[in-house]
């Protein structure tokens, strides 16, 4: 059975439309007609959605990307740093980047993504991309080189107690596309 409304996140809208619900999880799913935006409020995509996924061609994926491409920012490794520095300054910027993926944080719950990017593939530029796939997208792989275009979103701060904090920009996806 479908219901409407919405999922808000903190004040924000995060979906706007129809949902289903999953017996499995006891979890309601973006399923039928919606529109999903991202943690600042931005249109991302508005369609259809098959528990938790967009549904969309690889060719409607990549027409996004080239869609989006000429509003974002090539991400440097200066801007990395810069972004650590300056995070209120920098949310809310587009930004596109390459690097390849080098741990994961969640593979695939319902078409939700969240994995590390290294910037130009070095180790010391990570990245906390976080996603919400296609139905028939393939998911990211660790080791692979991926695009991403999408927003700054803040810094992810964690402390495993071993005396060495991690930190990394956030970015929430758009479009990933693989290589």
């Amino acid at each position: 059975m479908l219901v409407s409304g919405q999922w808000v996140s903190n004040g924000t809208v995060k979906y706007d439309g129809s949902f289903a619900w999953n017996d499995e999880d006891s979890n309601e799913q973006c399923d039928g007609e919606g529109s999903l935006y991202n943690d600042l409020g931005r249109l991302i995509f508005t369609g259809e959605f098959s528990m938790g996924c967009l549904v969309e061609t690889s060719q409607a994926r990549q027409q996004r990307a080239n869609d989006l491409a000429p509003l974002c920012a090539k991400l440097t490794k200066t801007d990395h740093a810069d972004i650590l520095k300056n995070e209120d300054v920098w949310i809310g910027r587009m930004v596109q980047f390459e690097g390849k993926v080098t741990y994961f944080w969640e593979e695939d719950w319902y078409g939700y993504g969240e994995f590390e990017v290294s910037l130009n593939r070095s180790t010391k530029h990570p990245l906390d991309v976080y996603y919400r796939y296609g139905t028939d997208e393939k998911r990211a792989k660790l080791g692979q080189t991926v695009t991403v275009l999408g927003t700054v979103t803040g810094v992810y701060r964690y402390d495993d107690g071993t005396g060495h904090p991690y930190v990394a920009p956030m970015v929430e996806a758009d479009v990933i596309l693989h290589k």
